[in-house]
C-alpha cells in the first residue's frame, strides 16, 4: 500500500493516483482523517470517536459534574464550555501532552480529558503503539508538505513507521511553468497583451462563476483542464466541478479574506469567558483597532508576560 498524504486534502483530489494511468491498485491519496482511518484498519484498531460536535456533547455531563475553572462558563453554556475544553485538550496532545501536568489548570484538564471520546490524537497514539510492535503493510508515505510542519504527534507517527519499514518521503511540489500574460502577471505595473494565457471571469457571484468554470473546462476535455491553474477554489467549485463530471480540487474552505469576517469572530470571543488569550492579542493587533492605542499597546505587553488563560 502507497499513501500521498497532505493535510490540505479534504475530500477528492486531483490529479490524484490515476495521473497518467488508467488503473492503480493499492495506492491512494488522501486527507489526514482517512490516513488515520486507514492506519487503524490495518493496525485492527477500533475507530470509535465521532463528529467534534458528537464528542463534545459527550463531554458535557463530565464538565457539568467536574468543577475546574471552566465551572462559571459551564452554567451559561456548557455545550461551548465542552467544545473549547475539548479544542484545547486535543491541540495540547497534538503537541506531546500526555494528559498530566503541576499547574492546577493544566492538571484539572487533565482529569477531565479523561472522561473525553477519544479523536484524532489519541488515534495517532495507539497508530503509534500498534507500529512498535508490527507492520501496517504502508510501503510508502509520501509527504507533500515538508515533514516538519507536521505537529510532533504526527512526527512521532511517521517516525514509528519508518521503523517498521515504512519508506516515508518528502515530495516537493514544482511551480508550475508560465508564459506570456501568466507569467507577467507576477511582476509589478501588469500589462496585459491578451496572448490567451490569463483569462478572468467576471460573474454575478460566486455560484454562477463555478458553474461557468466547469462548465467551460468540461467542454474543452481533459488536456485543458491539466493546464489550468485555479487560485482561491473552495466546495462551491469543488460541487460545480462534479457536475459537470469533472474530478474536484479537495481544497479546504478558508473564509473569505474581509475585514468584517476577521473582526466579528474576534469580538465575539471576548464575551465568552475564561477568554482565550491568543484570541485577545489577534484582536488587539489589528489596526486600525475598536480598542484605542493607548489601551491596547499596554495590554499587548501585559499578554506578552501573561500569556495564559485567565491572567
Amino acid at each position: 500500500m502507497r499513501l500521498t498524504l497532505d493535510p490540505d486534502f479534504s475530500s477528492g483530489h486531483w490529479p490524484g493516483p490515476l495521473a497518467g494511468a488508467d488503473a492503480v491498485v493499492g495506492e491512494e491519496w488522501v486527507s489526514p482523517r482517512r490516513f488515520v482511518n486507514l492506519l487503524l484498519a490495518a493496525f485492527g484498531l477500533p475507530a470509535e470517536g465521532g463528529s467534534r460536535a458528537e464528542r463534545a456533547a459527550r463531554l458535557v455531563p463530565a464538565v457539568k459534574a467536574l468543577p475546574g475553572f471552566w465551572s462559571a462558563s459551564a452554567e451559561a453554556d456548557p455545550l461551548g464550555t465542552a467544545r473549547r475544553l475539548l479544542e484545547w485538550r486535543d491541540q495540547l496532545a497534538m503537541a506531546g501532552w500526555d494528559g498530566t501536568g503541576t499547574e492546577p489548570r493544566l492538571r484539572a484538564l487533565g482529569d477531565l480529558a479523561r472522561s473525553a471520546t477519544p479523536g484524532m490524537p489519541d488515534h495517532l497514539r495507539w497508530i503509534e503503539e500498534a507500529a512498535a510492535t508490527r507492520s501496517s503493510g504502508l510501503t510508502e508515505l509520501r509527504l507533500l508538505v515538508p515533514r516538519t510542519d507536521f505537529e510532533p504527534l504526527w512526527q512521532r507517527v511517521f517516525a514509528a513507521l519508518e521503523r517498521t519499514g515504512t519508506r516515508v518521503v518528502e515530495h516537493t511540489i514544482p511551480i508550475a511553468p508560465a508564459h506570456g500574460d501568466l507569467a507577467a502577471a507576477r511582476a509589478k505595473d501588469f500589462q496585459p497583451t491578451g496572448d490567451g494565457s490569463l483569462v478572468v471571469l467576471r460573474s454575478t457571484g460566486p455560484l454562477q462563476a463555478a458553474d461557468e468554470v466547469a462548465a467551460w473546462l468540461a467542454e474543452r476535455g481533459d488536456a485543458t483542464f491539466g493546464r489550468t491553474v485555479f487560485v482561491g477554489g473552495d466546495p462551491v467549485l469543488d460541487a460545480a466541478l462534479v457536475r459537470h463530471g469533472l474530478p474536484p480540487l479537495g481544497q479546504p474552505y478558508e473564509q473569505p479574506d474581509d475585514a468584517m469576517f476577521q473582526l466579528l469572530p474576534l469580538v465575539l470571543e471576548m464575551l465568552w469567558a475564561p477568554q482565550d488569550p491568543q484570541r485577545a492579542f489577534e484582536l488587539l493587533l489589528l489596526h486600525p483597532s475598536i480598542v484605542p492605542g493607548d489601551a491596547a499597546v499596554p495590554l499587548r505587553a501585559a499578554l506578552r508576560e501573561w500569556p495564559a488563560v485567565g491572567s
